[in-house]
């Protein structure tokens, strides 16, 4: 019965070749089309956990005034222009947007921290003299300092301890109207070398020191250290920020709260990696767990490693200064323990860190505010539970480097809009870096059309060549079918009759169209990857010219990392589709179907007497 159904499909061979093209033709737009739309939802899943949409705030400034200071060497005021906002925001007016946020936003201060018995590498030493010095001086002559005087320095409370003992030419340079000094008498003072402006005495050739201000209120630069000096209340002040600069200047380092290592551009970037170890769990974030990432130039100074414990001591907070404006490249900070007032700080908390994770990265000159510092170490927000109200050091305006928060990707234009219904919009301005999301998430919607209006344009055209063929192959039979019952076949013999050649026929076709669907799909992404190569990194908001504060364009970053810095391949590289599973399942999808509908018409054929269909005309 096969052969006979074989042989009757070439006894059309019009009908039969116009139903190979077009079945062939809707299976090759259908496959394209499923395999296409496949490859993109992989790509979207890769896509969405491999990209982090982070948001940064920055309050702007309502106001700019001309803050005016002396120069000695001019005899003139310097003016330079200084922002000014009025009352600080806070990141809480974020929080009230009806926006799920995976990381909320906070204001991240960074701990002036201590580690006893560990080294930093700012540490002095003769080869690391920094010309600022707190020590006794005593003037040679008469005079006031409103010009380089000479003077001998008799002690070194700390710092450049190889000028005790030699003269220096001393100029409070900012000053206009300076009190005397008398000659012989000693003075204490913070001071340190003015090279940029040494030049600009008339007639003054050499280094000069200038006394400078070491909190933030302080009214006198230096006072007479004579007997009994040490006994009073500012004298006792002093020797408390001796000590508080001997034990902790070049030992300071930062230590930073998060709740979020991807919220920090250098991670988000891929800039700094991990190195060693494992990152900060979810649950030690939600805890507060006493665990914390060290950067491995740290590590390495005091072989330290993953397990370890750190012991830490924090001094204050700031919520103002870049770390880039107050860290030292080689290690330590040009901060003190101390407030505005100058009341001396000690430790708000002390205790152990469990080291979990070592990062790389490398550190270098910059003014960019986001770079990490050497030895910048990273412990959980909620680890720091002490109140530390009373150590902030300085405050300032919400910046992008100290103020992010963590959203879902795709989700910028819903943010954008609550955002600005908040009567504070104007005041703050938000920059996102979504790592190229939005820009790669418009091309697979793009893509997803097409594949959508490939698949159902194969499908419309398969149901129309199924329904071509069950009316030519099978309803048109029906006199065939009669008379082969009426010749004596059996119903079985009968199904056979018809089904077995448009089985085959079918299975050829559906499988020959599979395949070449399959190569079609190869050539389309072969195409579009010629003309475009991964995607844009670029920020889909934030950033007019879409380059990096660096200089670079995003594009440059050759890909997308991972939380760990590592680069992803996932979503540039071609997902793993099964396409022989795809061909098999579509060719036997395409086959079991039309059987089904096959043998529904073929039982409506033989449901009637061979009698009555003999006897009604063509």
């Amino acid at each position: 019965m096969m052969k006979n159904s074989l042989k009757q499909l070439f006894r059309t061979p019009v009908k039969t070749g116009i139903f190979c093209i077009i079945f062939l033709c809707g299976t090759m737009l259908f496959t394209v089309g499923l395999n296409l739309w496949l490859e993109i939802a992989e790509k979207i899943k890769a896509a969405d956990e491999t990209f982090v949409t982070i948001g940064m705030a920055e309050q702007k400034e309502q106001s700019t005034v001309m803050e005016q200071w002396w120069d000695a060497g001019l005899k003139d005021y310097m003016y330079q222009e200084t922002r000014r906002y009025g009352e600080y925001l806070t990141p809480d007016i974020l929080e009230s947007l009806d926006i799920e946020y995976i990381s909320p936003p906070r204001q991240r201060p960074y701990f002036g921290a201590v580690s006893p018995g560990n080294r930093t590498g700012g540490e002095l030493t003769e080869e690391s003299i920094t010309g600022v010095s707190l020590a006794e001086i005593r003037p040679l002559e008469d005079c006031v300092p409103d010009r380089p005087v000479p003077a001998e320095v008799v002690r070194v409370f700390w710092g450049t301890r190889s000028l005790l003992g030699k003269k220096i030419y001393f100029c409070d340079h900012r000053t206009e109207q300076p009190d005397s000094l008398k000659a012989g008498t000693t003075y204490i003072t913070y001071m340190g070398m003015n090279p940029v402006n040494a030049d600009r005495h008339e007639g003054f050739e050499g280094i000069e020191y200038m006394p400078l201000r070491i909190y933030e209120n302080q009214t006198r630069l230096w006072y007479e250290a004579g007997d009994g000096f040490y006994d009073t209340a500012e004298g006792a002040v002093w020797e408390r920020i001796a000590e508080m600069l001997e034990t902790c200047k070049e030992k300071m380092m930062p230590v930073t709260p998060v709740s979020d290592l991807q919220l920090l551009r250098p991670f988000h970037d891929g800039e700094a990696a991990l190195a060693e170890g494992r990152r900060i769990t979810p649950e030690e974030y939600e805890k507060g767990g006493r665990v914390c990432l060290i950067p491995q130039t740290f590590a390495q100074k005091n072989n330290l490693q993953v397990g370890d414990t750190l012991p830490l001591q924090f001094y204050f907070a700031d919520y103002k200064y870049p770390l880039c404006q107050v860290a030292f490249v080689t290690g330590g900070m040009d901060m003190e323990a101390i407030d505005a007032d100058g009341n001396i700080l000690n430790p708000f908390w002390e205790g152990g860190y469990e080291i979990v994770g070592i990062y790389s990265y490398s550190v270098t000159l910059t003014n960019d505010p986001h770079a990490f510092a050497e030895n910048q170490i990273f412990v959980p927000e909620r680890s720091v539970s002490e109140d530390f109200k009373d150590h902030v050091t300085a405050r300032g305006p919400m910046q992008a480097y100290n103020t992010s928060f963590r959203i879902k990707n795709g989700s910028i234009g819903r943010f954008m809009e609550e955002f600005s219904k908040l009567p504070e919009s104007s005041l703050l301005e938000i920059e996102f870096d979504d790592g190229g999301y939005e820009t790669f998430a418009s091309k697979m919607k793009n893509t997803r059309i097409v594949a959508a209006a490939l698949f159902f344009a194969g499908l419309a055209l398969l149901l129309a060549t199924i329904a071509f063929l069950m009316y030519f192959m099978i309803l048109k039979q029906r006199r065939r079918t009669a008379v082969e019952q009426a010749l004596g076949m059996t119903k079985r013999q009968c199904v056979m009759s018809l089904l077995g050649g448009i089985l085959v026929l079918t299975a050829v076709c559906s499988a020959a169209g599979a395949a070449a669907g399959m190569q079609m799909s190869q050539a389309v992404r072969e195409a579009a990857e010629s003309k475009d190569e991964g995607f844009s990194t670029a920020y889909t908001k934030g950033m007019p010219d879409s380059r990096r504060k660096d200089g670079t364009s995003p594009d440059d970053a050759g890909g997308v990392k991972n939380e760990d810095g590592v680069e992803n391949e996932a979503i540039s590289e071609n997902p793993s589709v099964d396409q022989r599973m795809l061909v098999c399942l579509t060719a036997l999808c395409e086959t079991g179907g039309v059987s089904l509908l096959s043998l529904f018409f073929i039982s409506r054929n033989l449901c009637a007497a061979p009698i009555l269909v003999l006897s009604e005309k063509e």
